[in-house]
């Protein structure tokens, strides 16, 4: 009865083979990592550009640097409120003030017919002017209107 319970010991002789070649190459797979790793420089930190000025702005500099770090933040902070104040009141000095008598000038009539009337007047004003320097321009005219040339005086 023991002699079915065992592996024929050819079974038994490839089973501890099997087992001794999987203890060499787990040593020989760890021992190559570490000569890889041997051989490899040494890792060093990457250091950013901002690391570098921070640093380079705390050099000389004594005491708690988180301190020294909150009060120059909170001086930028202060410096930007203080410009953003200033040109805030330097656009607001930008605006037309409304004089006290254009405020209290009421005028009658809407404001489109006003300013319809007004490029009426200035129309008819350019047209006279245009036939005044027409009729200068032909001397025969302005001499029997009795009209004088305007450059004339």
């Amino acid at each position: 009865s023991s002699a079915g319970s065992q592996p024929p010991p050819v079974v038994a002789r490839l089973h501890t083979w099997a087992q001794q070649r999987q203890v060499r190459l787990r040593d020989s797979a760890a021992k190559s990592a570490q000569e890889r790793d041997a051989a490899l420089p040494e890792p060093k930190p990457a250091v950013s550009k901002g690391s570098l000025k921070l640093v380079a702005r705390m050099r000389g500099r004594q005491g708690n640097i988180a301190e020294q770090l909150l009060a120059e933040a909170q001086r930028r902070r202060a410096a930007l409120a203080d410009l953003e104040q200033a040109e805030a009141d330097r656009c607001r000095a930008a605006r037309p003030l409304i004089s006290d008598k254009a405020r209290a000038l009421v005028r009658d009539g809407a404001v489109g017919d006003r300013l319809y009337e007004y490029a009426d007047l200035y129309r008819r004003r350019k047209e006279a002017l245009a036939e005044r320097i027409e009729e200068e321009e032909r001397p025969e005219l302005w001499r029997m209107s009795g009209r004088r040339p305007l450059s004339a005086g």
